[in-house]
C-alpha cells in the first residue's frame, strides 16, 4: 500500500481521555521487525485502551514530524504529502484537503497519542495482540521465494534459504538451541563464533532489548531471529570490519525467505 494512503489515515484513529499510565514490558514489531521507543516516547494506557505516539510510528515508516507549539499544530510529511492536525479539534487537512476525524488527538508528555488497535487500519495491515505476552505485531516481514537451485536450510517447523546474491555472505551453523547465522569473511578467517549476526529461536515469549524479528508461529511458539543489534564491530582488518558491517545490513534478506510449515 502507498504510503500517501498511509499518511492520510495514520491520523483518523487518535483518542481522548482524561487517564493515562504507562504500558510495561509491550513489545512491538511493524512488519516483522521490533522497533525501539526512543526514552520519553513508550506506550501508554488511556481509558483501557494502549497508544502509541504518533512521532513514534510514523518516523518508523520514514516520515518526518513537525510541531508548532504556537498553534497546537502536528505536521506529518512524506515527501511532498503532508497532514496536518491540531490537538483537541477534529478537523485536519490532508494535502489541500479539509477532512474531519471522529475524535480529536490528544497530547499525553508532549507527544501526540493514537489507540494501538487501530494502527493496523491506518497501516493497512493485519494486527496482531498477544496480552499474555504482550506482544503487538502490525504486517509481517514480506516473503520472497527461493530461486532455482538455492540450497534450503531446514529446521524443527521452518526452512529458509541464503538468496544465490549473498552466498559469499553468510554461513550457517545447526546447533541444539537452534541455526546460527555468521559473516562468511569473519567466520571463515577467525572460527569459532567470529563474525556472529544473529539466530533462530523458538520461543512462548519475546526478548526486544536488541533488534530483533517476528518470524512466524510454530506450535503455539514464535520463530524469532535475534542479531547482535548495534555491535560496534572493529576488527583490525579493515576488510573483515566491513564484511562484517555489509552483513548486518543484508540479514533481512535472508530473513524474508523464511518459510514456517503450517
Amino acid at each position: 500500500m502507498k504510503k500517501s494512503i498511509v499518511l492520510a489515515v495514520l491520523c483518523c484513529f487518535l483518542s481522548t481521555g482524561v487517564f493515562a499510565q504507562s504500558a510495561p514490558n509491550m513489545h512491538i514489531f511493524l512488519e516483522g521487525k521490533s522497533i525501539q521507543a526512543e526514552e520519553g516516547a513508550h506506550p501508554i494506557v488511556k481509558d483501557d485502551r494502549i497508544c502509541l505516539p504518533l512521532r513514534y510510528i510514523a518516523e518508523s515508516l520514514g516520515y518526518t514530524v513537525d510541531w508548532n507549539a504556537e498553534k497546537r499544530v502536528v505536521t506529518v510529511k512524506d515527501g511532498e504529502k503532508t497532514l496536518a492536525m491540531t490537538i483537541g479539534k477534529k478537523a485536519y487537512v490532508a494535502g489541500k484537503e479539509n477532512k474531519k476525524m471522529d475524535v480529536a488527538p490528544f497530547i499525553e508528555g508532549d507527544r501526540t497519542y493514537l489507540p494501538m488497535r487501530f494502527v493496523g487500519e491506518a497501516l493497512g495491515k493485519e494486527v496482531k495482540w498477544d496480552s499474555k505476552h504482550r506482544i503487538a505485531q502490525f504486517g509481517t516481514l514480506p516473503h520472497v521465494k527461493a530461486e532455482k537451485g538455492e540450497k534450503i536450510s531446514v529446521s524443527d517447523g521452518y526452512k529458509f534459504v541464503i538468496p544465490k546474491a549473498l552466498e559469499d555472505t553468510f554461513v550457517c551453523k545447526n546447533t541444539t538451541t537452534g541455526i546460527l547465522l555468521f559473516d562468511k569473511k569473519n567466520y571463515e578467517a577467525e572460527g569459532d563464533y567470529d563474525g556472529f549476526i544473529g539466530n533462530f529461536v523458538l520461543t512462548e515469549a519475546v526478548d526486544t532489548e536488541t533488534v530483533s524479528y517476528i518470524l512466524g508461529e510454530i506450535d503455539g511458539k514464535y520463530l524469532v531471529f535475534y542479531t547482535v543489534g548495534d555491535v560496534n564491530y572493529n576488527h583490525e582488518d579493515v576488510e573483515l570490519t566491513r564484511s562484517y558491517k555489509d552483513a548486518t545490513e543484508k540479514v533481512v534478506e535472508v530473513l524474508k525467505t523464511v518459510e514456517v510449515e503450517k
